[in-house]
């Protein structure tokens, strides 16, 4: 049998050899080999990474639910996101991957709506952190590896895989393609080396899948989910030693009881804005709504040619005291080169819609007109 270290040593010396230009490659070695030993490669790196780094990363609970963070130095130093503590008591309580509670001090916020917060564990020395990667090292395509409580507490330290798909500098974001859930907010996006390379704080919309007649089969993910750049983080951390960091948090405050409108069987024209709703930090979202029948079918078209937008719908399931929102479709593009947002369908049941007026990417704004057919 050909285990993998002989494997992974015959590649290298294969390697060699061919460099050297003392074997062919027709004589190299066979490709299911390379493939295999490629694959085990990487298999083995993520258990390297994850042996690595997951003693550091932490549930973080504030007493009305959850979310991840990462230590970050020694002395008991936690980064997580604003949002998982902003709404919560100044102490809360930090879950270590082997069981154990303690209590952490949330000390600050980052400044201008960063969703960044750092909290502070005393009386504990030599607690295990997780490295940061150099500001600027980060390409996309590299493999990333994300560690986190998911949905509940049973799901501590899950790791998931994926890659950077994308990278806004002016937004000071990357996009990548693990999945994630609720609950995976304010923990480390790893590179393969184990470094931090950005914190996550949005996870994707889910869209019903639907049989030819019509019938809810599943959902499915986009996999488009962002995390806060290691370069802010950098940044963030810098003025955290300082002391130079917010008390309160900056994220924009969600405006407190807003007027729906009604969509009716017309066009809408509107503007996106600051003003409206905050969907995630920098990214506004205008919401409409309208009561709907199982299996009825719905034309919506969304147009502007001030910002790229994406057009949502919601079902508002009203069978407990607090509303649920369930993701039912979503569209961003009609087709190729055509930037207008379409949907067509036919809705899964009876009950409240929302539709969802957004963008694209954070910080867009404009005016928009939104038109209705079959409601």
């Amino acid at each position: 049998m050909t285990t993998p270290k002989l494997i992974s040593k015959f590649i290298s010396i294969n390697a060699l050899l061919l460099t050297a230009g003392i074997i062919t490659p027709a004589i190299s070695l066979h490709p299911s080999l390379v493939q295999r030993a490629v694959a085990q490669s990487a298999q083995s790196t993520a258990t390297q990474i994850y042996q690595q780094a997951s003693p550091a990363v932490v549930t973080i609970k504030n007493g009305s639910g959850h979310g991840s963070g990462f230590i970050v130095s020694a002395d008991g130093w936690i980064i997580t996101n604003a949002h998982v503590v902003a709404n919560g008591p100044r102490i809360v309580t930090v879950k270590f991957n082997d069981g154990r509670q303690v209590s952490a001090d949330v000390i600050g916020f980052a400044h201008h709506g960063v969703d960044l917060a750092a909290l502070k564990i005393y009386g504990l020395t030599n607690l295990p952190s997780i490295p940061l990667s150099p500001a600027g090292s980060t390409q996309v395509g590299d493999d990333i590896f994300v560690i986190g409580t998911p949905l509940t507490e049973d799901y501590q330290n899950t790791l998931a895989r994926g890659m950077v798909s994308r990278i806004s500098q002016q937004n000071g974001t990357l996009q990548h393609s693990a999945n994630t859930n609720p609950g995976n907010s304010g923990g480390p996006i790893l590179n393969r080396q184990g470094q931090v390379v950005g914190v996550h704080f949005s996870g994707d919309l889910q869209g019903l899948v639907y049989s030819p007649t019509g019938r809810p089969i599943g959902v499915t993910k986009s996999g488009i989910n962002f995390a806060i750049s290691v370069d802010r983080l950098h940044t963030f951390l810098k003025a955290m030693r300082s002391g130079k960091i917010s008390r309160v948090s900056t994220l924009p405050k969600q405006s407190q009881k807003r007027s729906i409108p009604q969509l009716a069987n017309r066009n809408f024209n509107a503007r996106l804005e600051k003003t409206d709703i905050q969907l995630t930090p920098q990214t506004f979202i205008d919401l409409y709504q309208f009561q709907g029948k199982a299996g009825q079918s719905v034309t919506l078209t969304l147009k502007s040619d001030e910002f790229n937008p994406v057009l949502q719908l919601f079902f508002v399931d009203q069978s407990s005291p607090k509303p649920k929102y369930i993701p039912v479709a979503k569209n961003d593009d009609r087709g190729p080169a055509d930037f207008t947002a379409q949907l067509n369908l036919s809705l899964p049941q009876d009950g409240l819609y929302y539709i969802g007026v957004t963008t694209s990417d954070r910080g867009e704004q404009g005016r928009y007109q939104i038109q209705a057919k079959g409601i």
